[in-house]
């Protein structure tokens, strides 16, 4: 093997440690605004329903209003799905600038927007992303299409379809759903490193870095395998720790509450109570989300370091030049 990516564990340790302390408030909080809109292992999620409905359990009225209903209506939900489509298009935009400024922070060890720098690198990710995204629609809705004309008809929908279209549309899907997972594991890992580097494409960065994917093929099973091993460990301590902050907020809630409908025994005022509770209620919410995303800010950091410095390994391309075995520090 040319490296092993366990070996690499340690070091991104190390990076980590020297990115996020000594402990600067202002800096981590910048940081984790930077991670959150880059985090970029989001997509879209399938899941399968293991209730089995008969036919008898749901009453064929209601499938009449639900059919009716649709035709009545079918206006407002394209509306409503054309301007959640236009809000999650922006989002992945901006996802898409902020994937290469995570990047850009954790090579220059300082957390800065720097939203000029990399929008051109970002448009190329948001349109690689939106053209998959258009694909992915017309694939699903392709193979939706004759459950919901059966379903609009008032057909039996498994009789009408038939079992071999079912079986086949629900393998299409999983393995499109994998092969959709694998690109993206390539796009995310390696070829957004590889754009950064080179200033070039992300559809031409993917091509390049096929190739050596293809030449390293056992270090990248044992890669993907440390990532699966470490996103694990991770998981395990995401939840630990969002357990217990959750628990200390409830306290911490519930005391506020207490005091709270004290006062208002002995003052009165019900709709000032419940306006109070509404406000520090929210208040609350987005002080433990911002708890939240702080604490697990290492975590995050480790983990792009530690795909960053595989990259470098695999390509043999340099990222970090900060450090004096690795030449002069970036301008």
């Amino acid at each position: 093997m040319r490296w092993n990516p366990f070996d690499l564990v340690s070091p991104a340790i190390d990076r980590t440690k020297k990115m996020l302390f000594p402990f600067r408030f202002w800096e981590w909080f910048k940081l984790m605004i930077i991670s959150v809109l880059a985090s970029s292992k989001g997509g879209s999620n399938f899941s399968g329903s293991n209730i089995t409905t008969r036919r008898s359990e749901v009453p064929q009225d209601f499938l009449d209003q639900l059919r009716g209903f649709i035709k009545d209506y079918w206006i407002l939900g394209a509306l409503i799905f054309s301007v959640f489509f236009i809000f999650m298009t922006l989002l992945s935009y901006i996802k898409s600038v902020f994937t290469f400024i995570f990047i850009d922070s954790l090579v220059e060890k300082k957390a800065r927007f720097t939203f000029s720098r990399n929008n051109a690198k970002g448009v190329s990710l948001f349109l690689f992303k939106f053209v998959i995204t258009i694909i992915t629609l017309l694939i699903i809705g392709g193979l939706a299409c004759p459950y919901i004309f059966n379903f609009m008809l008032g057909n039996p929908v498994i009789a009408s379809v038939g079992i071999p279209y079912i079986i086949f549309s629900i393998c299409a899907l999983i393995i499109y759903i994998l092969i959709l997972w694998i690109v993206f594991l390539f796009l995310y890992d390696f070829a957004v490193p590889y754009t950064y580097v080179k200033d070039t494409s992300v559809k031409f960065s993917l091509k390049k870095i096929w190739k050596d994917i293809l030449n390293n093929k056992l270090e990248v099973f044992v890669y993907w395998l440390a990532r699966l091993v470490l996103g694990i460990v991770m998981a395990i301590i995401a939840v630990i720790v969002a357990i217990v902050v959750l628990i200390g907020f409830i306290i911490i809630g519930a005391l506020i509450f207490g005091i709270g409908f004290l006062l208002y025994k002995l003052i009165g005022v019900f709709t000032l109570f419940i306006i109070l509770a509404i406000i520090i209620g929210i208040i609350l919410v987005i002080i433990f989300l911002l708890t939240i995303g702080i604490i697990l800010l290492p975590l995050s950091v480790f983990s792009r370091y530690f795909g960053l410095m595989n990259f470098e390994k695999l390509t043999k391309l340099k990222l970090f030049k900060g450090c004096k075995k690795e030449g002069k520090p970036k301008k």
